[in-house]
């Protein structure tokens, strides 16, 4: 009898997925605390609990844990500069790892959010009608901003400008001239290129620009935008936390993809190319942000004698790809031949080209990379 004869069936990996499926299946990291607003510094993940007033601290190297007392009912958390600042209803108070200590800012009212930019922390204060700019290292004020600011979270953004939710819930103003009335209820903003995004209660997100122009407005998912935190990474991409959904999404080019996680989400926080997130049960828990390499093309060349080159093209946005590797696999559809399934590093050549030697005396093999 003839030996069958040799054939390579060569995948084209040319259909990747898109590049939406870069928002990652929601992990856990095996750690709890009392529910409550969520930040990273480093190593350690910082839990505000408003029911316990204390801060919590989890090192995810070592897994140390430590309590640090709080003031109560904070509003608001936010990372600054390696510490940790806290709103509560009558100061800006502000936690000093490094020096476990707590330094206070009086505030005259009680406000109602707090954002992070250019080096400042800004504070609404809609019982004053203004919005007072903070620096953090003096813990002293450098600025302040009349505005009719919406009692409500996530009512100020700060890009090329200050933006703010006016009292009406409907309207979104820039101080530096203008403003839109998007006519519903506005659940969030944030930065996005020189202007912000909105969220409304409706389930829409919509992006305007410094001259009160919708660029363009995108719906969710039904109840997404009761309750939603908004996030922008660095390529343009658009990450929404649904808390009373369960779900975490991400926006690409008009398409949305969503993951669900194992609980309600109380607070979220963007940190090392990873969005974090605590849920009510206390899970602590992040997706991670990174996109997916792909294979652009690969080859088999025959060398005689039943070997053979495998040479591939890779593509990784993230510029940190480390290895590839090529599966050998054959499947017993024809009596007597035996399964085949091996993995083969391969090693990157100085074309740009990715290359793995291999043996195969006969069969039909899939060559995938």
């Amino acid at each position: 009898m003839t030996k069958p004869a040799l054939t390579l069936l060569l995948l084209l990996l040319l259909l990747t997925p898109p590049a939406a499926i870069a928002l990652s299946k929601p992990r856990y990291l095996g750690e709890t605390a009392p529910p409550g607003y969520i930040a990273v510094i480093g190593e350690n993940v910082w839990v505000y609990s408003p029911g316990r007033a204390a801060l919590h601290s989890i090192n995810m190297e070592t897994g140390e844990r430590r309590e640090v007392e709080a003031p109560a009912d904070a509003l608001a958390m936010t990372p600054v500069e390696g510490e940790i600042a806290l709103l509560t209803r009558d100061a800006l108070q502000v936690y000093s790892p490094s020096q476990a200590r707590w330094r206070t800012l009086s505030l005259n009212s009680t406000p109602s959010w707090m954002t992070y930019a250019g080096e400042s922390i800004w504070i609404a204060l809609p019982g004053e009608g203004r919005v007072l700019r903070v620096e953090p290292g003096a813990l002293k004020p450098i600025g302040e901003y009349e505005a009719d600011v919406v009692d409500t979270p996530r009512s100020i953004a700060v890009s090329e400008d200050l933006w703010v939710v006016e009292g009406d819930g409907k309207t979104l103003r820039r101080l530096g001239g203008g403003s839109i009335k998007l006519g519903e209820r506005i659940t969030a903003i944030h930065p996005y290129m020189d202007g912000v995004i909105a969220a409304l209660a409706n389930d829409k997100l919509t992006a305007i620009s410094p001259s009160m122009e919708k660029r363009w407005e995108i719906s969710l998912e039904e109840g997404t935008g009761r309750e939603i935190s908004l996030h922008v990474l660095e390529d343009g991409r658009i990450i929404y936390v649904a808390s009373s959904r369960w779900v975490i999404g991400e926006i690409e080019d008009g398409r949305t993809t969503e993951q669900r996680t194992r609980g309600r989400i109380m607070s979220s926080y963007l940190a090392g190319g990873k969005l974090w997130f605590i849920t009510t049960q206390g899970e602590i828990g992040w997706a991670s942000l990174s996109r997916p390499p792909r294979i652009l093309e690969i080859r088999v060349e025959p060398e005689g004698g039943g070997r053979f080159t495998a040479r591939a093209r890779a593509e990784d946005p993230d510029q940190d790809l480390e290895s590839l590797l090529l599966h050998l696999i054959r499947r017993p559809e024809a009596p007597g031949m035996p399964i085949l399934n091996r993995t083969i590093p391969m090693s990157l050549g100085e074309d740009g080209w990715w290359e793995a030697e291999f043996e195969v005396k006969e069969g039909v093999v899939e060559v995938v990379a």
